[in-house]
C-alpha cells in the first residue's frame, strides 16, 4: 500500500456523493499504478534467477486474491454495513496507541 495512497482512500470513506468518490478513486488510483511493476522489479531483483520463476508465481497469487476477494468483501460490507466501511476498514493502519496492527479484535478497541 502506498503511503500516499491512504489519505486517499480516508477520503474516498469521507465522500458524500458520486463526484467525490469518483474524484478520490481517480486520486487514489494514481498513486497506486506504480505499485505492481514496481513490486515486480524489486522482487526479480531480490531473487537468484533459479528462483525467480517460483516468487513470480506467488506474486501472481497474490495479485489475483485481490480482484476476486475485493468485490466479495466489499459487497458484505456495503450490504450489511454501508459502502464507506469499504474504505474505512483500508485507512486504519496500526492503533494509535502502539505498534501492533490492528486486526478484527483490535479494529473495535482503537476507536
Amino acid at each position: 500500500m502506498s503511503a500516499a495512497s491512504r489519505p486517499r482512500r480516508f477520503f474516498c470513506a469521507l465522500a458524500q456523493n458520486i463526484e467525490q468518490i469518483v474524484a478520490f478513486r481517480l486520486l487514489q488510483g494514481m498513486c497506486g499504478a506504480a505499485l505492481v511493476p514496481l513490486s515486480q522489479s524489486v522482487m526479480l531483483d531480490a531473487y537468484p534467477i533459479e528462483q525467480r520463476g517460483q516468487a513470480m508465481g506467488i506474486w501472481g497469487v497474490g495479485i489475483m486474491l485481490g480482484p476476486i476477494m475485493g468485490p466479495t468483501i466489499g459487497g458484505y460490507l456495503t450490504e450489511n454495513y454501508s459502502w464507506h466501511w469499504v474504505f474505512s476498514g483500508q485507512s486504519a493502519g496500526r492503533r494509535p496507541h502502539g505498534d501492533r496492527p490492528l486486526d478484527v479484535h483490535g479494529r473495535d478497541q482503537a476507536q
